[in-house]
């Protein structure tokens, strides 16, 4: 179980973060987060990245073999008066090529409720393909 907690003495506003993680097995690990803030708006914010007074995450890794893991994590945010909460969900799979270098591909989807659902920007699809060397 971890935790922190943030003030912002310019905006006199705070927040803060809860998380328990869970290792089930040698192979599964899951986690739940959340965190609550003062302000209930993120733009000015850099203690609380997210749109609402609270918001959740959860997930898991499921370790294939030595090689490859698979990481799922969802989220929702609270959203701001008016509007439907922000939630999204993102997978990757981390293949470790050779000792230190992993190739990982991932891919999300977002829904912004915040946003006017006929707008752009209002929900979507995202992905990228990291490569990462570890020494």
């Amino acid at each position: 179980i971890t935790g922190v907690v943030g003030y912002d003495s310019v905006y006199e506003e705070w927040a803060a973060k809860a998380r328990l993680d869970v290792n089930v097995n040698d192979a599964l690990s899951l986690f739940v987060m959340a965190g609550y803030g003062t302000d209930d708006d993120w733009v000015y914010s850099n203690y609380k990245p997210w749109n609402g007074n609270w918001a959740v995450w959860a997930g898991g890794s499921y370790k294939f073999s030595e090689k490859a893991t698979f990481n799922i994590q969802g989220d929702y945010a609270e959203g701001l008066d008016g509007f439907d909460g922000d939630w999204g969900v993102a997978a990757n799979v981390d293949y470790e090529i050779v000792k230190g270098l992993h190739i990982i591909p991932e891919v999300t989807y977002t829904d912004y409720g915040t946003i006017d659902d006929d707008g752009p920007g209002a929900e979507g699809f995202g992905g990228f393909l990291r490569f990462q060397r570890n020494f």
